[in-house]
């Protein structure tokens, strides 16, 4: 169930992300993955889908590549 519900979760933010840029509301994310994951795998979750997001930025939508854009 814990494997299933982490590639679910972090799926999700990966289609949402390409779907529309900046659309996942990471509070809400983080929230779900913590109430319902372990520590570390939510930790992971979030961590994974942030990185997908940055990735499809810059790598799909063209964000400027400026020093205050970067995180």
């Amino acid at each position: 169930y814990s494997r299933f519900w982490f590639a679910f979760v972090v799926g999700i933010g990966a289609l949402s992300n390409v779907a529309q840029a900046c659309a996942l509301p990471f509070v809400c994310l983080a929230v779900l993955t913590g109430a319902t994951l372990p520590r570390r795998r939510a930790i992971v979750a979030a961590t994974l889908v942030w990185g997908v997001n940055q990735a499809c930025g810059y790598g799909l939508f063209n964000y400027p590549r400026t020093w205050d854009s970067y995180p």
